[in-house]
Protein backbone atom coordinates (compact mmCIF):
# COMPACT_ATOMS: atom_id res chain seq x y z
CA UNK A 1 0.00 0.00 0.00
CA UNK A 2 2.59 2.29 1.14
CA UNK A 3 4.21 1.71 -2.35
CA UNK A 4 1.41 2.75 -4.42
CA UNK A 5 0.57 5.40 -2.49
CA UNK A 6 4.11 6.79 -3.12
CA UNK A 7 3.76 5.57 -6.76
CA UNK A 8 0.99 8.00 -6.93
CA UNK A 9 2.64 10.82 -5.35
CA UNK A 10 5.00 10.43 -7.41
CA UNK A 11 3.10 10.65 -10.47
CA UNK A 12 1.03 14.15 -9.39
CA UNK A 13 5.04 15.26 -8.22
CA UNK A 14 6.04 14.65 -11.73
CA UNK A 15 3.57 17.15 -13.60
CA UNK A 16 3.83 19.80 -11.02
CA UNK A 17 7.37 20.24 -11.66
CA UNK A 18 6.89 19.87 -15.60
CA UNK A 19 4.44 23.53 -14.80
CA UNK A 20 6.75 25.04 -12.26
CA UNK A 21 9.73 24.47 -14.50
CA UNK A 22 8.07 25.98 -17.60
CA UNK A 23 6.64 28.34 -15.35
CA UNK A 24 9.90 29.34 -14.57
CA UNK A 25 11.26 29.62 -17.81
CA UNK A 26 8.10 31.66 -19.16
CA UNK A 27 9.09 34.19 -15.92
CA UNK A 28 12.93 34.72 -16.96
CA UNK A 29 12.05 35.22 -20.67
CA UNK A 30 9.12 37.49 -20.60
CA UNK A 31 9.52 39.22 -17.22
CA UNK A 32 13.13 39.92 -17.23
CA UNK A 33 15.19 42.46 -19.21
CA UNK A 34 17.96 41.52 -22.01
CA UNK A 35 21.43 42.81 -21.12
CA UNK A 36 23.65 42.84 -23.95
CA UNK A 37 26.89 44.30 -25.04
CA UNK A 38 27.11 46.43 -27.97
CA UNK A 39 30.71 47.03 -29.61
CA UNK A 40 31.59 50.59 -30.94
CA UNK A 41 35.10 51.89 -32.45
CA UNK A 42 34.32 55.24 -30.53
CA UNK A 43 31.07 56.98 -28.92
CA UNK A 44 30.42 60.56 -28.40
CA UNK A 45 27.41 61.94 -26.47
CA UNK A 46 26.50 58.35 -25.13
CA UNK A 47 26.70 57.60 -21.04
CA UNK A 48 24.00 55.94 -18.64
CA UNK A 49 20.52 56.85 -19.07
CA UNK A 50 21.10 57.58 -23.01
CA UNK A 51 18.19 55.76 -24.97
CA UNK A 52 17.92 52.33 -27.75
CA UNK A 53 14.94 53.50 -29.97
CA UNK A 54 13.30 51.75 -32.62
CA UNK A 55 10.84 53.13 -35.07
CA UNK A 56 11.06 56.66 -32.50
CA UNK A 57 9.84 54.30 -29.46
CA UNK A 58 12.66 54.08 -26.65
CA UNK A 59 13.16 50.57 -25.89
CA UNK A 60 16.25 50.07 -23.74
CA UNK A 61 18.61 52.47 -21.91
CA UNK A 62 22.94 52.45 -21.77
CA UNK A 63 23.64 50.93 -18.52
CA UNK A 64 27.41 51.68 -18.48
CA UNK A 65 30.56 51.66 -21.04
CA UNK A 66 34.04 50.41 -20.60
CA UNK A 67 37.09 49.99 -23.39
CA UNK A 68 37.65 46.63 -24.20
CA UNK A 69 40.85 44.77 -24.45
CA UNK A 70 41.38 45.73 -28.46
CA UNK A 71 40.54 49.21 -27.84
CA UNK A 72 36.87 49.31 -28.68
CA UNK A 73 34.03 50.34 -26.98
CA UNK A 74 31.99 47.81 -24.90
CA UNK A 75 28.19 49.38 -24.38
CA UNK A 76 26.21 47.96 -21.69
CA UNK A 77 22.76 47.72 -22.10
CA UNK A 78 19.14 46.94 -21.75
CA UNK A 79 16.48 46.22 -23.38
CA UNK A 80 13.23 46.37 -21.29
CA UNK A 81 11.70 42.97 -21.57
CA UNK A 82 7.95 43.88 -23.51
CA UNK A 83 10.42 45.20 -26.63
CA UNK A 84 12.78 41.80 -26.58
CA UNK A 85 11.14 40.25 -29.38
CA UNK A 86 11.26 43.38 -31.68
CA UNK A 87 14.65 42.89 -31.98
CA UNK A 88 16.50 40.04 -32.53
CA UNK A 89 20.74 38.89 -33.25
CA UNK A 90 20.99 40.57 -36.53
CA UNK A 91 19.98 44.18 -34.91
CA UNK A 92 22.33 46.62 -35.82
CA UNK A 93 22.75 49.93 -33.64
CA UNK A 94 23.62 53.58 -34.46
CA UNK A 95 24.67 56.67 -32.69
CA UNK A 96 22.51 59.75 -34.03
CA UNK A 97 21.20 62.81 -32.34
CA UNK A 98 18.28 62.82 -30.97
CA UNK A 99 17.49 65.79 -32.52
CA UNK A 100 17.15 65.67 -35.98
CA UNK A 101 17.39 69.19 -36.96
CA UNK A 102 20.78 69.13 -35.17
CA UNK A 103 20.03 71.95 -32.96
CA UNK A 104 21.03 69.53 -29.50
CA UNK A 105 24.10 67.89 -28.78
CA UNK A 106 22.30 65.27 -27.27
CA UNK A 107 22.67 61.43 -28.41
CA UNK A 108 20.55 57.67 -28.76
CA UNK A 109 21.22 54.38 -30.28
CA UNK A 110 19.57 53.90 -33.18
CA UNK A 111 18.41 49.86 -33.58
CA UNK A 112 17.85 48.51 -36.39
CA UNK A 113 16.78 45.28 -37.38
CA UNK A 114 18.44 43.75 -40.31
CA UNK A 115 16.81 40.43 -40.91
CA UNK A 116 13.36 39.71 -38.92
CA UNK A 117 13.94 35.69 -39.04
CA UNK A 118 17.13 36.26 -36.96
CA UNK A 119 17.47 34.16 -33.49
CA UNK A 120 16.65 36.24 -30.83
CA UNK A 121 19.59 38.40 -28.22
CA UNK A 122 20.23 35.86 -25.52
CA UNK A 123 21.37 37.27 -21.94
CA UNK A 124 25.14 38.67 -22.50
CA UNK A 125 24.77 38.74 -26.30
CA UNK A 126 27.56 41.01 -27.96
CA UNK A 127 26.09 43.57 -30.92
CA UNK A 128 27.36 45.20 -33.37
CA UNK A 129 27.64 49.15 -33.21
CA UNK A 130 28.27 52.20 -35.26
CA UNK A 131 29.52 55.59 -34.51
CA UNK A 132 27.42 57.07 -37.62
CA UNK A 133 24.65 56.46 -39.49
CA UNK A 134 27.82 57.61 -42.68
CA UNK A 135 29.88 54.60 -41.00
CA UNK A 136 27.21 51.80 -40.89
CA UNK A 137 26.40 52.23 -44.82
CA UNK A 138 30.11 52.72 -45.39
CA UNK A 139 30.31 49.20 -43.55
CA UNK A 140 27.29 47.74 -46.05
CA UNK A 141 29.18 48.44 -48.89
CA UNK A 142 32.25 47.27 -47.67
CA UNK A 143 30.72 43.96 -46.79
CA UNK A 144 29.37 43.72 -50.29
CA UNK A 145 32.85 43.80 -51.98
CA UNK A 146 33.96 41.70 -48.75
CA UNK A 147 31.43 39.02 -49.38
CA UNK A 148 32.42 38.68 -53.11
CA UNK A 149 36.24 38.53 -52.81
CA UNK A 150 35.16 35.60 -50.21
CA UNK A 151 33.50 33.73 -52.99
CA UNK A 152 36.77 34.52 -55.60
CA UNK A 153 38.96 32.97 -53.24
CA UNK A 154 36.60 29.50 -53.23
CA UNK A 155 36.93 30.08 -57.20
CA UNK A 156 40.75 30.49 -57.50
CA UNK A 157 41.33 27.58 -54.98
CA UNK A 158 40.38 25.54 -58.38
CA UNK A 159 43.20 27.18 -60.32
CA UNK A 160 45.42 25.77 -57.34
CA UNK A 161 48.92 27.68 -57.53
CA UNK A 162 48.71 28.49 -61.00
CA UNK A 163 50.86 31.43 -62.13
CA UNK A 164 47.82 32.38 -63.43
CA UNK A 165 46.09 32.28 -60.16
CA UNK A 166 48.43 33.83 -58.55
CA UNK A 167 48.62 37.17 -60.63
CA UNK A 168 44.54 37.09 -60.25
CA UNK A 169 44.97 36.83 -56.18
CA UNK A 170 47.83 39.76 -56.26
CA UNK A 171 45.19 41.47 -58.49
CA UNK A 172 42.37 41.42 -56.15
CA UNK A 173 44.00 41.67 -53.13
CA UNK A 174 45.53 45.47 -54.65
CA UNK A 175 41.56 45.90 -55.04
CA UNK A 176 40.65 45.42 -51.66
CA UNK A 177 43.64 47.63 -50.83
CA UNK A 178 42.65 50.23 -52.36
CA UNK A 179 38.93 49.73 -51.25
CA UNK A 180 39.80 49.66 -47.69
CA UNK A 181 41.84 53.08 -48.27
CA UNK A 182 39.21 54.29 -50.38
CA UNK A 183 37.12 54.05 -46.74
CA UNK A 184 39.18 55.32 -44.69
CA UNK A 185 39.14 58.84 -46.47
CA UNK A 186 35.28 58.83 -45.87
CA UNK A 187 31.75 57.67 -47.48
CA UNK A 188 32.14 60.26 -49.89
CA UNK A 189 35.24 59.18 -51.10
CA UNK A 190 34.00 55.42 -51.21
CA UNK A 191 31.02 56.30 -52.76
CA UNK A 192 32.75 58.15 -55.46
CA UNK A 193 34.90 54.80 -55.71
CA UNK A 194 32.89 52.15 -55.68
CA UNK A 195 31.75 52.39 -59.72
CA UNK A 196 35.65 52.13 -60.73
CA UNK A 197 36.14 49.31 -58.22
CA UNK A 198 33.09 47.19 -58.94
CA UNK A 199 34.33 47.22 -62.88
CA UNK A 200 37.86 46.03 -62.22
CA UNK A 201 36.33 43.56 -59.48
CA UNK A 202 33.85 42.15 -62.72
CA UNK A 203 36.63 42.36 -64.91
CA UNK A 204 39.07 40.48 -62.29
CA UNK A 205 36.09 38.14 -61.97
CA UNK A 206 35.44 37.60 -65.61
CA UNK A 207 39.66 37.02 -66.38
CA UNK A 208 38.95 34.06 -63.68
CA UNK A 209 36.14 32.19 -65.90
CA UNK A 210 37.90 32.49 -68.59
CA UNK A 211 40.61 30.23 -66.91
CA UNK A 212 38.81 27.32 -65.98
CA UNK A 213 36.44 28.74 -63.09
CA UNK A 214 33.60 29.55 -64.64
CA UNK A 215 31.11 26.93 -64.14
CA UNK A 216 30.42 27.40 -60.38
CA UNK A 217 31.24 31.50 -60.70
Amino acid sequence: MVDKAMARRNLVLIPALIIITGAAFWLSRYTEDTEIFIIFDKISGIGPGSKLVLADTPIGEVKDAEVTEDGKIGVEARIYREYKDKVNSSSVFIIEDTDKSGKSDRKQITVEVLDEKSPPFSQGAKAEGYSSRAQFALRKQQKVLEDSYRKFENWLKQLRESEEGKKLKKQMQELMEEARKSAERGIEEFNKEMPRLKKRFNEIIEELKRHGSGKEA
